[in-house]
């Protein structure tokens, strides 16, 4: 299921002509051009196409707006920045917990003594 697809929109123009809203990025050569009305784009879904179909095709717009998969390294990165950023906010709680803690014993030996 490894297909090169690209997801565009475009015009049919009254001479029967279509006319693409983007150049496309696949390679120059033969293609099959699959025609939607616009307003009917959802059916595919109802009418129960396969799951990996419509994987493929969510992935194919995603391409054809240039979204770019973060690598298996930046997704780690992220999540080691997000773990340092939680560690050290929890380590504030603790100190600000203790503080109060603290403080608040002193008021309570403040008061016990006459």
């Amino acid at each position: 299921m490894n297909r090169t697809e690209n997801v565009i929109q475009g015009t049919i123009q009254p001479d029967g002509t279509l006319v693409l809203d983007e150049p496309t990025n696949l390679p120059a050569g033969r293609v099959t051009v699959v025609l939607r009305p616009k307003d009917d784009q959802n059916r595919e879904h109802a009418e129960g196409h396969d799951f990996f179909d419509a994987v493929e095709a969510i992935w194919a717009r995603q391409n054809a707006r240039g979204h770019r998969v973060r690598s298996p390294e930046e997704i780690e990165h992220q999540r080691s920045q997000i773990r340092a950023e939680l560690e050290t906010g929890l380590q504030a709680a603790i100190r600000l917990q203790e503080e109060c803690r603290q403080g608040s014993l002193r008021e309570d030996s403040d008061q016990s003594s006459p």
